[in-house]
């Protein structure tokens, strides 16, 4: 079901209307069954899968908290990790791991596994809820959470349906708080709650499916004949299509979770702003990116170590980054080159003997520049993670390196329009971050609010009545 549908918003209607006529122990139970029938409304009996792993990492989650020795501890922490990891590497990368084997051995696993029925359909958004649940069992590990003896509480914070399919990656410190009690979002909480899933709507069907198309006819074409300035555009155009698709499921999934009263985490900060690409990472997917900061990288050492472990650890996370995105090697090298782009940056800073918590460069004009280099680097680095294979990406990497040639087509024809689109965006990014944006978007005159409040529901509406395609497509990261 997805959320930019008539279907979802008759289901959100009524899951709303529901939160606030019950009782919050019957509404608990509601939004509960309300979570797994959206979420079985993809594909029916994985939410059995859904269940397992709720199930499981709940009662490792106990009986580690009930147990004296620290073997017993660290075998219910192995079994609560286990558990939910498996069902991922079965569902996700058993087709990937056979056909790595096919390949070295010619052991001909994979039709044998096709004919057997036994060719897996990635379930929506496994990667997350997985991963969350990992992140549970961690922390009553590490003692930073108890564990929830209430299980439809805790199977409600793995399922609940606004952030289940893609995200956030919420920990259990900021949402399981919430569930204990009933909150009944006021006039304004509400009018910020649409605002916010309208403000995802239009970032999903005006501007990410439109960018989406000129993307989809350029990936499909053969590498070698096109130029490299068209290449460079598609790729540009790929890079706000991820951008505005992704962060318009969570603005839409966190003003879902406002309308019943749950909070959800921020998961984006103005990403291509950054001056560099260890600040990238920082707010790009905010949820995965700390996730993988707290739970893989820290355990595997951090920095404490020496630079040559610092290296080998940034890179081992980023390839574990670009593999959880994809059972693909093209997700594999788009993550190596972003570890790449880390140490690289890392490298230089040392060198130069700045601290990291200082910016590499002190004049406004080199830190525009830091966030210029930066924005084009990731944009290559889209490539990989939109190609089809890792030889397409270097076929395109080759164009878009060559010499210039036919920079002139891209300001004639349907490229202008794409390429001012690209602009325009990239412009209200950056206005988006400054300071005085929250002034002007929230004054303090009457007269100024309802200005304000007219100017942002009016544009909204015309970009929605006016803008949007007819044909809209699934978002991004349901892939994942």
């Amino acid at each position: 079901m997805l959320f930019h549908t008539w279907t979802f918003l008759a289901f959100i209607l009524v899951v709303v209307l529901a939160h606030r006529l019950l009782p919050w122990r019957a509404g608990l139970w509601f939004l509960l069954v309300a979570s797994y029938f959206f979420y079985g409304c993809s594909t029916w009996y994985y939410i059995f899968l859904l269940f397992f792993c709720s199930l499981s990492t709940y009662l490792a989650a106990l009986l580690l908290a009930r147990s004296g020795g620290a073997p017993w501890r660290r075998l219910w922490l192995l079994v609560g990790i286990a558990a939910p990891l498996a069902v991922l590497a079965v569902f996700k990368y058993t087709h990937f791991a056979l056909s790595q084997v096919d390949n070295l051995f010619g052991l001909s696993l994979v039709p044998l596994l096709d004919q057997q029925g036994l060719m897996f359909l990635l379930p929506v958004g496994i990667s997350f809820y997985t991963f969350q649940a990992v992140a549970y069992v961690v922390d009553v590990y590490r003692g930073d959470l108890a564990p929830v003896r209430h299980f439809p509480t805790y199977a409600l914070y793995i399922s609940f349906f606004p952030q289940l399919v893609a995200g956030p990656i919420e920990r259990g410190g900021n949402v399981l708080p919430q569930l204990a009690r009933k909150h009944v979002p006021d006039a304004d909480e509400t009018m910020q709650a649409i605002y916010l899933f309208l403000r995802g709507l239009v970032k999903k069907m005006v501007f990410a499916d439109r960018l989406g198309v000129l993307v989809d006819q350029a990936y499909k074409l053969p590498a070698a004949g096109q130029d490299g300035a068209v290449w460079w555009l598609a790729t540009l155009c790929f890079s706000f299509q991820i951008y505005l698709d992704f962060s318009a499921y969570t603005d839409m999934a966190r003003g879902c979770g406002s309308l019943i009263g749950i909070r959800l985490s921020e998961n984006f900060a103005y990403p291509y702003l950054a001056p560099n690409p260890r600040e990238f990472w920082r707010r790009w997917h905010i949820s995965l990116s700390s996730w993988l900061r707290d739970y893989l990288y820290i355990p595997l050492g951090g920095n404490r170590h020496g630079k040559a472990r610092h290296y080998l650890n940034i890179l081992a996370v980023m390839l574990i980054a670009g593999l959880w995105h994809g059972a693909a090697w093209h997700f594999v090298a788009w993550g190596l080159f972003m570890g790449l782009l880390i140490v690289a940056y890392d490298m230089l800073r040392t060198a130069r003997g700045v601290p990291k918590d200082r910016p590499l460069a002190a004049s406004p004009l080199l830190a525009a520049l830091g966030v210029g280099l930066t924005f084009a680097c990731v944009t290559l680095g889209w490539v990989f993670f939109r190609a089809d294979s890792v030889a397409h990406g270097w076929q395109i990497w080759g164009r878009m390196l060559a010499a210039p040639e036919g920079w002139g087509q891209l300001l004639q024809g349907h490229y202008r329009y794409f390429l001012l689109i690209c602009a325009l965006l990239y412009l209200t990014h950056w206005l988006g971050a400054r300071p005085w944006r929250k002034a002007w978007l929230r004054p303090k005159a009457a007269w100024a609010k309802a200005l304000s409040f007219g100017l942002r529901w009016g544009v909204m509406a015309l970009l929605l009545i006016f803008g949007a395609l007819e044909r809209t497509t699934q978002f991004i990261y349901f892939e994942f």
